[in-house]
């Protein structure tokens, strides 16, 4: 990736997660936390993002991250993709 500084410069910028609190939030197959969290670093283009929650199960999503940008992700639990399960992958 292109950043700012020159080539092969990765631009770090930031999603914000905006979901019901103590929800697994997973960014490209990691394990970043629990809900509430801070702001999520994350590079500049396509990034998958997994929420989980233990009692409304796994939404998926794709975000695309603009370089200087705060991305934010408003997930809302009613429109659940998947039953829950263990870890994004499984």
């Amino acid at each position: 990736m292109l950043g700012f500084g020159g080539l092969g410069e990765s631009q770090t910028v930031y999603i914000q997660i905006d979901a019901p609190p103590g929800a697994q939030v997973w960014l490209e197959g990691t394990l970043i936390g629990e809900t509430p969290l801070p702001d999520i670093s994350a590079e500049v283009g396509e990034q998958e993002v997994v929420v989980i929650h233990p009692e409304t199960g796994e939404i998926r999503r794709t975000v695309i991250v603009g370089a200087d940008s705060h991305t934010i992700l408003s997930l809302d639990h009613r429109e659940r993709q998947c039953p829950p399960r263990d870890s994004p992958g499984h």
